[in-house]
């Protein structure tokens, strides 16, 4: 039953019923087994399957249940079942500096419904914009009017935080958003107006409202910055160990840029030459590379060692793309708790920060003790559903 019930899971995940609980998801094809049936034998004659989220995953997941349905138990299932990560980036940064507030928005502990970060980011925003409206603030209505602050506006900017996201980065993904809300018909509140100062007023307001919820994540990278700094500043590479012993060797190369003015068949081009400097830092990369690549490697050293539990357990057939863990349904069971269990060692077992720390301090004097731990205890993960599903 349990593998019958993923297999409903991942169908549902990829029609975009993914925000409910697995009851409501298992619920959702069962209901509408019939569709999903006559999807599968009719093809393109079928819009049923054609207005899913992602259709052409979701047309795979017909065909699948169909045959199961015709089959019934016994059935060899050959698709990939996907589990995966909500925010798999902060979930490691809530995980390594036992944070409750962005473990709970990050499933890290066992709920009734799934958390969604990225709904959270969007309430705060709108709680402080409401706020700002009810005082008098013409911006703030004009924002609460349009309706464009809600999960979609947010996604982005928080997606990237763990990855090296800025301000910046907030505020072009934000414009991005609201410029496709124009495309697809809906009115533009600020006409007359340069939509980057609506832009600009909004991204600060999103900006602070996900430092509220992603609190661990900003400390950590803040942290790791300095040390890459300093690294940097000294004309030295970035070097650490993850805990599966791979090394991690960053160095970014300054590079230079030289403008050449030339003739072709009396045409005057001016082509520009890129050389590497491989004796001096690029300082800039160097430090808005760290966090990012060291999340990167924490990723891979979790999936590492779910795959050597998993081989242990007789499974040998995998499907992972980044933070999204997947195998055939009957094995499925067993990669959901193995991968929960070599989460939760890897940060029980390590402490990545301070080994991050004493890396930094064979070539550096003095390096600032890692930001403080909360008091998420790790073993809740083993018991969170919605941790990766």
């Amino acid at each position: 039953q349990e593998q019958e019930d993923w297999l409903a899971i991942h169908g549902a995940n990829c029609a975009g019923v993914d925000k409910v609980s697995f009851y409501d998801r298992i619920k959702f094809i069962r209901d509408n087994t019939d569709a999903i049936i006559q999807s599968a034998q009719n093809g393109l004659d079928c819009d049923f399957w054609q207005k899913m989220d992602d259709p052409w995953l979701f047309y795979a997941f017909c065909h699948e249940w169909a045959e199961y349905k015709r089959h019934g138990k016994g059935y060899k299932s050959c698709l990939p079942i996907a589990l995966d990560g909500s925010n798999n980036g902060l979930q490691h940064y809530s995980a390594m500096l036992r944070c409750e507030i962005g473990g709970k928005a990050t499933n890290l502990t066992p709920e009734e419904q799934p958390q969604d970060i990225y709904q959270d980011v969007a309430d705060h925003t709108l709680s402080a914009i409401s706020k700002l409206a009810s005082e008098g603030d013409n911006m703030a209505k004009k924002w609460l009017h349009s309706g464009f602050i809600n999960r979609k506006m947010t996604k982005r900017p928080v997606m990237v935080v763990p990855y090296g996201g800025t301000i910046f980065s907030c505020r072009n993904y934000i414009e991005d958003y609201v410029r496709d809300m124009f495309y697809k018909g809906h009115d533009n509140p600020w006409t007359g107006m340069k939509l980057h100062i609506p832009i600009n007023w909004v991204s600060k307001h999103v900006w602070e409202a996900i430092g509220t919820v992603v609190v661990s994540a900003r400390e950590a990278m803040s942290w790791i910055r300095d040390v890459a700094r300093e690294m940097s500043h000294q004309n030295i590479p970035l070097v650490w160990k993850t805990p599966t012993d791979f090394v991690v060797y960053q160095q970014y190369p300054n590079i230079k840029k030289h403008r050449i003015k030339t003739t072709i068949d009396g045409n005057l081009i001016r082509p520009t030459l890129v050389t590497e400097d491989s004796k001096l830092i690029d300082r800039n990369r160097a430090v808005n590379g760290s966090a990012p690549n060291f999340v990167h490697a924490l990723d891979a050293s979790a999936l590492t060692n779910t795959v050597h539990m998993c081989d242990n357990d007789g499974i040998d057939a995998y499907c992972m793309i980044h933070d999204s863990y997947g195998t055939h349904a009957t094995n499925t069971p067993i990669l959901a708790k193995r991968l929960r269990e070599a989460f939760v060692n890897l940060y029980k077992q390590y402490d990545v920060l301070e080994d991050f720390r004493q890396s930094a301090l064979e070539v550096l004097d003095d390096v600032p003790e890692p930001p403080k731990k909360g008091d998420l205890d790790l073993d809740l993960i083993k018991e969170s559903k919605y941790f990766f599903a």
